[in-house]
């Protein structure tokens, strides 16, 4: 698993690209001024099959009301 673009892995990994065992779970979080877009976290399943897709950092918009 590896850290999403604009993102970190906050628990789960003890090594960038480590093999994971059935059970472990690893969450994932944002840079400032980016927000998650799919699951906080995931679980490494039987058949070592992610439970969801790894998230993406999208950009937060903001309005400047002038």
């Amino acid at each position: 698993m590896t850290e999403p673009e604009n993102g970190r892995i906050v628990s789960g990994a003890l090594e960038p690209d480590q093999e994971y065992t059935y059970g472990q779970v690893v969450q994932f979080q944002c840079n400032a001024g980016y927000s998650l877009d799919g699951p906080k976290q995931i679980h490494c399943s039987a058949g070592g099959v992610w439970s969801g897709d790894k998230p993406k950092c999208v950009g937060e918009i903001y309005y400047l009301f002038l």
